[in-house]
């Protein structure tokens, strides 16, 4: 399981797979709807249009497809890239696409004829994701590479603004737009947040033992999620940063992961081959977002109260009294 959205009414789950297909559930009974044989080869991303009518798919076979989510009838194919394509965003109005790829560029494509507008040049490694945000009233497309630094480009003028930072090994980025933040996600593991009103870093840390995957944002931008190849997902309080959830997902890493509009659930996807180790874990998971919360809190609580008792043992009457006997035993031993 590569990749995974969800329509914005919580009915449909839509996912991409390394087999080559793109599959409609029904959300709440987990019945299989549609299993559309999309691509040649495996599909990298899968998102949805805000009315949940068209699905887009961008795959190792280097295209990207448009799909009727009802039917599952192909509508148009995008042919441009002359490799991979990895991560697909769709613009606010839903007038444009954006594409990453392994051909080191980013494309910005006219949904209404299908026409590349923008290709955006200067990586020089894989492009692995992707995001847009908006600040005084402009649109930026910012980039994330396996091996380079990641880049924010004007998607009205189709130009480079500038990069961010060093160097470094990006599999994720996420916009948060009411916390004017976007989000990075790297292979060590680190998650970065930037600033976009002064295009400054914020702030950094280390969320897992390995790569982060996939970062999803709950739609009031209070919680992100992170996705990663040390088999868990970890659930952030944006204000602080705090983690406020651990799960041990699956047993094998974690590639997708996605969240239901009203941020009550959190669905996962396990499976694929990276770098060397072929994951036995093809299985999507929905998890209840409040209950994994409550289930840390909890879990802190009867640890702090285990370790409560232990300190607290030997100043009680009993361990007092075990005390005395110790100091007694030791004196006629001696």
């Amino acid at each position: 399981m590569l990749s995974l959205t969800v329509t914005s009414d919580n009915k449909k789950l839509i996912s991409g797979s390394q087999d080559g297909t793109v599959k409609i559930w029904h959300l709440k009974s987990g019945y299989l709807a549609h299993t559309i044989t999309a691509h040649n080869d495996s599909v990298n991303i899968v998102v949805v249009s805000d009315d949940g009518l068209y699905i887009f798919s961008g795959s190792n076979d280097k295209t990207i497809k448009i799909w009727d989510s009802n039917t599952g009838e192909l509508l148009r194919t995008l042919v441009d890239h002359t490799g991979s394509v990895n991560a697909v965003v769709l613009t606010p109005d839903c007038s444009k696409i954006i594409s990453a790829s392994s051909d080191c560029s980013l494309k910005v494509w006219n949904l209404k004829n299908g026409e590349v507008l923008h290709t955006f040049l200067g990586h020089f490694a894989s492009v692995e994701a992707v995001t847009i945000v908006t600040t005084s009233n402009e649109y930026f497309v910012v980039s994330g590479s396996y091996n380079d630094t990641p880049k924010v480009w004007n998607l009205k003028t189709g130009k480079e603004e500038f990069s961010l930072g060093e160097s470094d090994m990006i599999w994720s980025t996420i916009a948060i737009p009411n916390k004017e933040l976007v989000i990075f996600g790297s292979h060590d593991g680190t998650l970065t947040i930037w600033s976009i009103k002064n295009w400054k870093r914020q702030h950094s840390f280390k969320a897992h033992s390995n790569s982060v995957r996939a970062i999803s944002v709950t739609s009031d931008g209070e919680r992100i999620i992170s996705a990663s190849e040390d088999k868990t997902l970890k659930i952030w309080k944006v204000s602080n940063w705090e983690n406020e959830a651990t799960i041990n997902a699956h047993t094998g890493s974690v590639i997708a992961i996605t969240t239901t509009s009203d941020g009550q659930q959190i669905i996962s996807g396990s499976g694929g081959t990276i770098m060397n180790f072929i994951s036995k874990d093809y299985t999507i998971k929905i998890w209840d977002m409040e209950r994994c919360i409550l289930n840390q809190l909890f879990d802190t609580c009867a640890r702090m109260w285990e370790r409560y008792k232990r300190e607290n043992f030997w100043n009680s009457y009993f361990g007092m009294r075990i005390k005395r006997f110790e100091n007694w035993r030791l004196r006629q031993f001696y």
